[in-house]
């Protein structure tokens, strides 16, 4: 791996950080220049989705342990991103926010669970954030769905509701209860001898059980009927689809993939994309399938990643926080837009900023200077033909007269040459604005108010957008 250096200032574009942040530049270290370039052709392709800013953009964070410098900071990186949806980290799956208890294991590693007393989430902070915005954060809360008991679900309901005025978007019934052990027992009595994972017809009925009574207090409130550890299970997805799937907001699954050694070598780190049971196509229709199988009138049922970064789970591939993290998300953005997901959730906000020391992370300035300026609505496929060439991604994307390219280039090696038509990019020839990266760069390149070119080398593990006026 690189080794980590600090570079200059971050370029800032109009809405970003009042005060520059700085970079960890941990650009990829097997980039020789210069590169072969491949001589490629695109063409606008089918009509795959639409998607609004909300609530496709979406992050998982943890607002635990935040001063008052770093929660400013933190607020002022997630108002220069597009991030319109925020899914709290829950504490962990025995933490009481109402009570500010948080049940662990004891230090010996066996026995009964004992009681922690401390603030996990900053709900102060982040309810003051979130009311500064225009329009205001929507957000993700859990209910606690592992006991299997609906008076502590109404009671956490009515405290964030009645007591802190502060209630979710949406809840979550816990995160992954495919790896629970604990189901249906009170956190205070719980124990790491505990063996109770909960059945399929045992999570939907639990379900069932806390929006009937959350509903029957208050009905605007929306749920999320499953986070499941991946577009699996197919007995916990079809029950709760089966029982719940006309009260549910949506249905949520997490998504890592990986290929064999993608920790250690960037070529299989970028080939996780292409595994033809990870990428998220082939998950995203898995979810949906096995949603559909329960629930057969659920076809327009929201389907969410509620987590996604590289994998493998649960030791993450490093080289996402290398700058091959960024051409990796961005070309898993547009995986996303093609699956038509309603939500992509990045795992986690440490992937893209650190919170102590306010340096931003490649994933992170890829939301901050590319994702921010890209136009949502109406989302085309393009399809790039390039001989000899692998792992090249381009969406359109149109909002009325307002359009976006997107074109990621993945390969670790070769470069390629596009030339732009107006058939494809009504900008070409036309005033408009690029944001360009690649390894060699520490940071992207913003040209604004420019005549668009009509033609493009992007570098390998390059990323361009272009967008008209």
């Amino acid at each position: 791996m690189a080794v980590l250096a600090v570079v200059g200032a971050l370029l800032l574009l109009p809405g970003a950080l009042s005060s520059p942040l700085s970079i960890v530049d941990r650009t990829h270290p097997g980039i020789a220049a210069p590169q072969t370039s491949y001589a490629a052709t695109a063409t606008l392709g089918a009509y795959v989705g639409s998607h609004g800013s909300s609530p496709f953009w979406a992050v998982v964070f943890s607002a635990a342990g935040l001063g008052p410098n770093s929660a400013t900071l933190l607020g002022k990186y997630f108002n220069s991103t597009p991030f319109t949806w925020f899914r709290l980290g829950e504490g962990g799956h025995g933490y009481d926010p109402t009570t500010q208890t948080n049940w662990v294991a004891p230090s010996s590693g066996s026995g009964a669970y004992v009681a922690d007393h401390t603030q996990m989430i900053n709900l102060t902070w982040f309810k003051s954030w979130c009311y500064s915005r225009t329009p205001h954060c929507q957000w993700i809360g859990a209910l606690p769905a592992e006991q299997n008991n609906t008076a502590a679900a109404v009671h956490y309901a009515k405290w964030f509701h009645d007591v802190i005025n502060f209630p979710p978007t949406a809840w979550e019934m816990g995160n992954e209860p495919n790896v629970w052990v604990h189901f249906g027992i009170n956190a205070s009595k719980w124990s790491t001898t505990d063996a109770s994972t909960p059945t399929g017809i045992g999570y939907a009925t639990m379900v069932h059980n806390y929006i009937a009574a959350v509903s029957a207090l208050y009905p605007s409130d929306k749920f999320i009927g499953l986070e499941s550890n991946c577009a699996c299970g197919a007995d916990l997805v079809e029950k709760t689809a089966a029982v719940n799937g006309p009260q549910l907001y949506g249905m949520a699954y997490h998504s890592y993939p990986w290929a064999n050694d993608s920790s250690n070598k960037t070529s299989q780190f970028m080939g996780a994309l292409l595994s033809p049971t990870r990428n998220l196509s082939y998950t995203a229709d898995r979810m949906r399938t096995l949603v559909t199988t329960g629930c057969p009138t659920c076809t327009n049922m929201r389907i969410q990643v509620g987590e996604y970064n590289a994998g493998p789970v649960p030791t993450h591939s490093p080289l996402a926080m290398n700058y091959s993290g960024a051409p990796f998300m961005a070309a898993s953005v547009i995986q996303a837009l093609q699956a038509n997901v309603s939500m992509f959730s990045i795992y986690s906000l440490s992937w893209l900023y650190n919170s102590s020391s306010t340096q931003l992370h490649a994933e992170g300035i890829l939301y901050q200077q590319f994702l921010k300026n890209l136009t949502m609505g109406s989302d085309y496929m393009v399809n790039v033909n390039v001989p000899s060439v692998g792992g090249v991604y381009a969406m359109l994307i149109k909002s009325g007269t307002h359009q976006s390219l997107l074109i990621v280039n993945v390969n670790n090696t070769k470069a390629i040459t596009l030339p732009i038509t107006t058939a494809l990019f009504a900008g070409v020839g036309l005033t408009g604005s690029s944001w360009s990266w690649d390894p060699r760069y520490a940071q992207p390149v913003v040209q604004t108010g420019i005549l668009l070119p009509t033609s493009y080398t992007i570098w390998s593990q390059g990323i361009l957008l272009i967008n008209n006026y």
